[in-house]
């Protein structure tokens, strides 16, 4: 007859695995401004549907308006944001998202 640990062990066992791994890190997006625009050119970043320019444009970013990244790291030169309102927003969640460029995104730094 074959014998199998009983529920409590099994949990034990499992809640020092967790305990041991360390909790889970969370992205929680980091806040950038459209920057580096050509004032003599379009002046404005396009919000695209997908991460290329032949995707369909959902928004212009006019110079100084923040988003919010959703992803650590750019893919092949782009970005997945949430647009803010302002550099206040706590609800950019709720707002439009969509690709920009990584090229045209400058880094905010919130610490101070």
């Amino acid at each position: 007859m074959k014998r199998f640990p009983n529920a409590s062990c099994f949990a034990g066992i499992l809640a020092s695995a967790v305990m041991l791994a360390g909790p889970a890190l969370a992205y929680d997006g980091e806040v950038y401004t459209v920057c580096k625009l050509d004032p003599k050119g379009d002046n404005y970043l396009s919000l695209r549907s997908c991460p290329s320019s032949k995707c369909r444009e959902k928004l212009r970013l006019r110079p100084g308006q923040f988003v919010l990244t959703i992803d650590p790291s750019p893919e092949r030169g782009w970005r997945a944001v949430f647009v803010m309102k302002d550099i206040n927003d706590d609800r950019a969640y709720e707002g439009p998202q969509g690709f920009v460029s990584n090229k045209y995104i400058c880094y905010v730094d919130m610490t101070e």
